[in-house]
């Protein structure tokens, strides 16, 4: 498991998708955004783990 610039891609995009989910009026698509952020975060540790 080494340091790849896809880990550090993946990493802020999450902390990015968990600052505009808690900063944003739009509480109604909570479960749209978890799904989108389950989505990037298994494609990212895929992509990470197939390489």
């Amino acid at each position: 498991m080494n340091e790849t610039p896809l880990t550090a891609v993946a990493i802020a995009a999450a902390l990015l998708a968990v600052a505009a989910f808690l900063w944003s009026p739009l509480w109604r698509y909570r479960i749209r955004w978890a799904i989108i952020g389950l989505a990037l975060i298994a494609a990212t540790t895929t992509l990470y783990y197939e390489t």
